[in-house]
């Protein structure tokens, strides 16, 4: 853990609740081993009493993750909550979370961490359920064009349940690749299309996330449109409802994969667009709540 000198233990007055003040945001201190741990991190800090309203005075921000181990990366436990702290538990430095609304990832302390949000608006973030714990985003390019992020600027880039909801995944991968710095991270968590509402559709073809990388094409888009509308929210009205979102350039799921099929594109985007030093695809983990697989790549 770095930077500790700007780091306070606080604890909510009213509801006894235990927070960590975390480069100005509140981080939610939810386990005893955790704050066990924070208390011998910072000897001197203490733990103060305060008013709620000193707490909200502070930008939201993610749970405070438990300290994990190379094993556990190597055998992770079966727990959903568990595996998003372990993939992202060695990111380190300068870095970015795209589209984390009120659901961010428990990334490590001490990080220089910005949030990006390219969707700013009461319209969006009721569509996507976030509450008032909605992180504050300071940046709003979407992660396929990155444009206020120089070559190499970051080490890491970490986004969950983001990639699915752009037209050209491939594209945003290399993006990634642009803007980290060698021995850089990209974490990605996505959906397995076996698990969600996705489940009716085929598996995209490479072919077609090829193509919407090198060439790409609104009317190809409105296909993923009429896909997503007949089956896998099986509207009454799916052309209608197609022609709306497409015209709106309302999100959805544009294309769906399980690990294999990601393992296979991402072979692809190393061996012709970014060459990764290293990735690895993780499948998820046998827990009911567990809709989704992992992805890290170093470059």
């Amino acid at each position: 853990m770095s930077d500790t000198a700007s780091m306070r233990l606080l604890r909510d007055g009213a509801t006894r609740r235990l927070f960590l003040i975390d480069r100005g945001r509140r981080r939610p201190v939810l386990l005893p081993e955790v704050a066990a741990w924070l208390r011998s991190a910072l000897p001197e800090a203490g733990i103060e009493v305060v008013a709620s309203d000193v707490l909200t005075g502070h930008e939201p921000g993610a749970v405070v993750p438990r300290r994990w181990e190379e094993a556990d990366w190597i055998e992770p436990p079966a727990n959903k909550q568990m595996m998003r702290e372990i993939i992202v538990s060695r990111l380190a430095g300068r870095g970015v979370e795209f589209g984390a609304g009120s659901r961010p990832m428990p990334l490590p302390v001490g990080l220089d961490l910005d949030y990006v949000e390219p969707f700013q608006s009461t319209e969006q973030y009721a569509r996507m359920g976030y509450t008032d714990n909605a992180v504050v985003a300071r940046f709003s390019n979407p992660i396929e064009a990155q444009r206020e992020f120089a070559d190499e600027s970051l080490d890491f880039v970490v986004a969950a349940h983001v990639i699915e909801h752009t037209p050209n995944p491939i594209g945003a991968i290399v993006e990634c690749f642009r803007t980290l710095r060698p021995g850089g991270q990209l974490v990605l968590v996505v959906p397995d299309k076996r698990r969600t509402f996705d489940k009716p559709r085929e598996l995209t073809p490479l072919e077609h996330l090829v193509l919407d990388f090198e060439q790409p094409d609104r009317a190809r888009d409105f296909d993923n449109y009429l896909e997503f509308f007949r089956l896998a929210k099986r509207s009454a009205t799916v052309q209608e409802d197609a022609r709306r979102a497409h015209a709106e350039g309302i999100d959805i799921h544009y294309h769906v994969w399980e690990p294999a099929s990601f393992h296979r594109m991402m072979q692809h985007i190393v061996a012709r667009y970014a060459p990764f030093r290293s990735f690895e695809v993780k499948p998820p983990v046998d827990d009911p709540s567990c809709l989704e697989f992992y992805m890290v790549a170093v470059k």
